[in-house]
Parts: structure tokens; C-alpha cells; sequence
């Protein structure tokens, strides 16, 4: 199962999901050698004392897109709600 779909189903129960946007949230970034980088990125508290304190406590990946591909999505985004309800309308 892809990532995407086991976020799906982590949101659809309402599940802990936390983002922190980069681009207000990024405080460093340094380019490498080897076509690789670091960054750091600011996040709340609760998440750094479970990331420091708990091991496999808290999964988080890193997914990068382009502000076009993210706006162009956000433009065509038909929310979950008002697909159930156009399914039930032509019902």
C-alpha cells in the first residue's frame, strides 16, 4: 500500500496526522556534497520530546512538490463530501 493511501486511511479515522508547513517552518538549509542536502525544519514540542524520548514512536516522511503541481491540485480538489453527495443525488 502506498503511503498516500495509508495517510488516507489514518485521516479517515481521524487519526494523528501533524504537518508543518516548510515554508514558515524552515529555519536552515545546507547543500552537500554528493547531490544531497539537510534541513531543518521547526515543529512543535509534544512531536520533538516523542521523537527524542520514544523509540518508533513517530513515523514522518518528507514528501516535496512543486507549488505549481500542489496549486493546480488545489484548484481541481472536489472534496470527499461533495462527491458522496453528487453519488446520492443521482441516485
Amino acid at each position: 500500500m502506498s503511503d498516500l493511501l495509508k495517510l488516507e486511511n489514518i485521516r479517515l479515522r481521524n487519526g494523528d496526522i501533524k504537518a508543518f508547513p516548510i515554508s514558515s517552518n524552515m529555519k536552515k538549509v545546507n547543500m552537500l556534497g554528493m547531490g544531497w542536502g539537510e534541513i531543518i525544519i521547526a515543529i512543535d514540542n509534544i512531536s520533538a520530546s516523542r521523537l527524542i524520548t520514544r523509540e518508533n514512536d513517530l513515523l514522518g516522511v518528507l514528501y516535496l512538490v512543486s507549488r505549481d503541481e500542489w496549486e493546480n491540485e488545489s484548484k481541481n480538489l472536489v472534496r470527499g463530501d461533495d462527491i458522496e453527495n453528487k453519488k446520492q443525488a443521482t441516485v
